[in-house]
């Protein structure tokens, strides 16, 4: 995700929380491409805290990811909707 908007440096390396991977991943970004970030982070956080225990691989979740980020575009997440046309 962070690496497709062009990030450079996705590593944790050090970081020890989920808030400060966050950040270190936004710092990287051009700044229009920020505030679509902070959603698509927010959702794909909610939908993996939603499937921790109910799914045991990846594609379903990010298929529910996919969904889920459309049903947010159509509710107006506009920068969101930039990001997932790229």
């Amino acid at each position: 995700m962070a690496k497709k908007l062009g990030a450079v440096n996705i590593a944790l390396g050090g970081i020890r929380s989920l808030q400060c991977w966050w950040m270190h991943l936004k710092g990287q970004l051009p700044g229009i491409k920020r505030k679509g970030f902070d959603t698509r982070f927010a959702l794909i956080t909610w939908q993996l805290w939603k499937e921790r225990n109910v799914e045991t691989q990846l594609a379903l979740p990010l298929r529910m990811i996919k969904q889920e980020g459309d049903n947010w575009i159509v509710a107006g997440a506009d920068h969101l909707g930039r990001l997932f046309s790229e």
